[in-house]
């Protein structure tokens, strides 16, 4: 099982801006700043010498550390992260009013009043080359339960829930469709593909439901057999999109694309299948998810 909670912060910028970079890269790189600012008690140490490494809102959200001896991971010294972001701010085109969306998972959720009030110092400060400063007009949850009072944050909310239904043998014919809604970053064989299929998005899927398990849940392991995943009737549209993004903290430019478009789906679904749909809508998959890449929507 896993907790999560998905959060919409509703904002409006004292005028129009135009995003020339992708905004999600945008929101990220503001939250990463204003987060290390007032998380970080050490300013000249780096978060792997860090004391406080496994506790700061900084380091969890931005570094997420592991020990290198861990288990699931083994080798890693550092896990996926517990925040995903996404926004319907518009790319290349001016914007007003936005809603940004902040998902965290497990017990990162207790970092949400950090969260809020390092978006609310950004939008103080201003954004972009032209400082453009914003608001938070109010924040809810996925449910639509308003959680800012007075400028502070209710942390009384209902905490979500995600289960796995394991049951392979109750089958339901249906027809869905699958929404690359951001580029999918997924590796096949090493390499990033635009050339994957339902069984490989599956796996995959299975692959980060296991990780997120040991990272944030109750540490149970779901194993992956052929048989669960049932033959579909495939019918994809699907093409490769290059975004931008500066890394700060490397100091060079990155192309971070991947496969969007859709994916459309016939044929017989066992209820463990909905259930990984069902984590992919709310978790993401693929590469580079911190950045919002990954997000899918099932219909």
């Amino acid at each position: 099982m896993l907790n999560y909670q998905k959060f919409i912060f509703e904002i409006e910028f004292e005028r129009e801006i135009y995003f020339s970079v992708y905004p999600v890269f945008l929101f990220r790189s503001l939250l990463g700043k204003e987060l290390k600012k007032i998380s970080c008690l050490f300013k000249n140490r780096k978060c792997s010498d860090c004391d406080l490494k496994y506790q700061c809102a900084y380091s969890k959200l931005f570094e997420t550390p592991i020990p290198k001896d861990n288990d699931f991971l083994n080798g890693r010294n550092f896990a996926p992260h517990p925040v995903i972001l996404f926004t319907d701010a518009k790319y290349k085109e001016n914007n007003k009013y936005i809603n940004l969306e902040i998902t965290l998972i497990g017990d990162s959720i207790n970092y949400l009043p950090y969260v809020f009030y390092a978006f609310q110092k950004a939008g103080e400060l201003g954004i972009d080359r032209d400082r453009i400063k914003y608001q938070i007009k109010d924040v809810f949850i996925k449910n639509g339960e308003q959680i800012l009072d007075s400028g502070k944050i209710n942390t009384g909310f209902k905490i979500g829930e995600w289960k796995m239904n394991n049951n392979k043998d109750k089958l339901i014919v249906n027809k869905k469709m699958i929404n690359f809604v951001t580029p999918l970053r997924l590796k096949i064989g090493g390499d990033f593909s635009s050339n994957f299929n339902y069984n490989d998005l599956m796996v995959s899927t299975l692959r980060r439901v296991n990780i997120l398990e040991e990272m944030y849940g109750d540490n149970t392991h779901f194993e992956y057999h052929q048989e669960s995943i049932l033959e579909k009737n495939e019918n994809s549209n699907l093409h490769w999109l290059d975004l931008h993004h500066y890394s700060g903290r490397q100091k060079r430019g990155m192309k971070l694309g991947g496969v969007v478009g859709s994916m459309v789906l016939e044929g017989e679904f066992n209820d463990f299948e909905i259930s990984l749909l069902k984590f992919i809508e709310l978790f993401n998959i693929g590469k580079n998810i911190s950045f919002g890449l990954g997000k899918i929507e099932v219909f």
